[in-house]
Protein backbone atom coordinates (compact mmCIF):
# COMPACT_ATOMS: atom_id res chain seq x y z
CA UNK A 1 0.00 0.00 0.00
CA UNK A 2 1.15 3.49 -0.95
CA UNK A 3 1.62 5.55 2.14
CA UNK A 4 -0.52 8.43 0.43
CA UNK A 5 -3.30 5.61 0.96
CA UNK A 6 -2.97 5.10 4.43
CA UNK A 7 -4.73 6.48 7.53
CA UNK A 8 -1.86 5.65 9.55
CA UNK A 9 1.68 5.87 8.60
CA UNK A 10 3.90 4.65 11.82
CA UNK A 11 7.43 5.60 11.67
CA UNK A 12 9.68 3.18 13.05
CA UNK A 13 9.23 -0.78 13.43
CA UNK A 14 10.28 -0.86 16.69
CA UNK A 15 8.04 -2.51 19.76
CA UNK A 16 6.04 0.51 19.70
CA UNK A 17 5.64 0.87 16.24
CA UNK A 18 4.34 -2.33 15.91
CA UNK A 19 2.27 -2.33 18.42
CA UNK A 20 0.42 1.15 17.46
CA UNK A 21 0.24 -0.44 13.76
CA UNK A 22 -1.54 -3.48 14.73
CA UNK A 23 -3.90 -1.91 17.29
CA UNK A 24 -4.64 0.50 14.77
CA UNK A 25 -5.17 -1.96 12.38
CA UNK A 26 -7.28 -4.10 14.06
CA UNK A 27 -9.69 -1.26 14.48
CA UNK A 28 -10.23 -1.21 10.74
CA UNK A 29 -7.31 1.38 9.67
CA UNK A 30 -4.93 1.06 6.34
CA UNK A 31 -1.43 1.20 8.22
CA UNK A 32 1.89 1.82 6.66
CA UNK A 33 4.64 0.66 8.67
CA UNK A 34 8.54 2.33 7.38
CA UNK A 35 11.71 1.94 8.85
CA UNK A 36 15.00 2.60 7.86
CA UNK A 37 15.89 -1.11 8.43
CA UNK A 38 15.47 -4.08 6.88
CA UNK A 39 13.35 -5.89 9.63
CA UNK A 40 11.07 -5.33 12.16
CA UNK A 41 11.06 -5.12 16.44
CA UNK A 42 13.70 -1.87 16.28
CA UNK A 43 16.98 -1.88 18.61
CA UNK A 44 15.06 -4.67 21.08
CA UNK A 45 15.35 -6.92 18.38
CA UNK A 46 19.47 -6.95 18.83
CA UNK A 47 19.83 -5.40 22.09
CA UNK A 48 19.24 -7.14 25.89
CA UNK A 49 18.93 -4.12 26.98
CA UNK A 50 21.76 -3.44 29.88
CA UNK A 51 22.72 -7.09 29.84
CA UNK A 52 24.98 -8.86 27.40
CA UNK A 53 23.48 -11.62 25.65
CA UNK A 54 25.44 -14.06 23.21
CA UNK A 55 25.06 -13.36 19.63
CA UNK A 56 23.60 -10.06 20.24
CA UNK A 57 25.51 -7.27 18.17
CA UNK A 58 24.58 -4.94 20.62
CA UNK A 59 26.59 -4.79 24.07
CA UNK A 60 25.91 -1.71 25.58
CA UNK A 61 23.18 -0.30 27.41
CA UNK A 62 20.36 2.63 25.44
CA UNK A 63 17.57 3.96 26.76
CA UNK A 64 16.29 7.37 26.18
CA UNK A 65 13.35 8.91 28.58
CA UNK A 66 11.85 11.24 25.73
CA UNK A 67 12.30 14.08 23.95
CA UNK A 68 8.98 14.13 22.36
CA UNK A 69 6.50 15.76 24.60
CA UNK A 70 2.76 13.93 24.79
CA UNK A 71 -0.51 13.75 26.39
CA UNK A 72 -1.85 10.47 28.32
CA UNK A 73 -3.17 9.23 24.85
CA UNK A 74 0.19 10.17 23.15
CA UNK A 75 -0.54 12.67 20.93
CA UNK A 76 2.42 15.27 20.60
CA UNK A 77 2.26 18.26 21.89
CA UNK A 78 3.43 21.27 21.04
CA UNK A 79 5.76 23.71 23.50
CA UNK A 80 2.61 25.98 24.19
CA UNK A 81 1.01 22.46 25.64
CA UNK A 82 -1.02 22.33 22.64
CA UNK A 83 -2.07 19.56 20.78
CA UNK A 84 -0.15 18.75 16.91
CA UNK A 85 -3.48 16.94 15.38
CA UNK A 86 -2.93 13.85 13.92
CA UNK A 87 0.82 13.50 15.24
CA UNK A 88 1.25 10.88 18.01
CA UNK A 89 4.60 9.56 19.20
CA UNK A 90 5.18 6.57 21.53
CA UNK A 91 8.08 4.33 23.16
CA UNK A 92 10.98 5.63 23.62
CA UNK A 93 11.24 9.05 21.81
CA UNK A 94 8.10 9.63 23.90
CA UNK A 95 8.82 9.17 27.18
CA UNK A 96 5.83 6.42 27.31
CA UNK A 97 2.63 8.21 27.08
CA UNK A 98 2.29 11.14 28.63
CA UNK A 99 5.44 11.32 30.32
CA UNK A 100 7.50 8.67 32.29
CA UNK A 101 5.42 5.59 33.00
CA UNK A 102 8.85 4.20 34.33
CA UNK A 103 9.92 7.69 36.65
CA UNK A 104 12.77 9.56 36.42
CA UNK A 105 15.78 7.19 36.79
CA UNK A 106 14.44 3.84 35.02
CA UNK A 107 16.46 0.72 35.17
CA UNK A 108 18.22 -0.70 32.17
CA UNK A 109 15.90 -3.44 30.70
CA UNK A 110 12.63 -1.86 31.75
CA UNK A 111 11.50 0.21 28.60
CA UNK A 112 9.91 -2.78 26.28
CA UNK A 113 6.65 -3.08 28.58
CA UNK A 114 6.48 0.58 28.52
CA UNK A 115 7.07 0.80 24.63
CA UNK A 116 4.54 -1.54 23.93
CA UNK A 117 2.13 -0.20 26.33
CA UNK A 118 2.19 3.21 24.79
CA UNK A 119 2.21 2.05 21.32
CA UNK A 120 -0.91 0.12 22.26
CA UNK A 121 -2.26 3.61 23.38
CA UNK A 122 -1.27 5.46 20.48
CA UNK A 123 -2.43 2.92 17.64
CA UNK A 124 -6.26 3.33 19.67
CA UNK A 125 -6.47 6.88 19.25
CA UNK A 126 -5.76 7.04 15.93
Amino acid sequence: MAVDAADVVVVGAGVAGVAAAVEASARGARVVVIDAADHIGGTARISGGGMCIAGSPVAAARKSLGGVRTDENCQVLRASGDPVPGLFAAGEVAGMAGGHINGQAALEGTMLGPSLFSGRVAGRVV
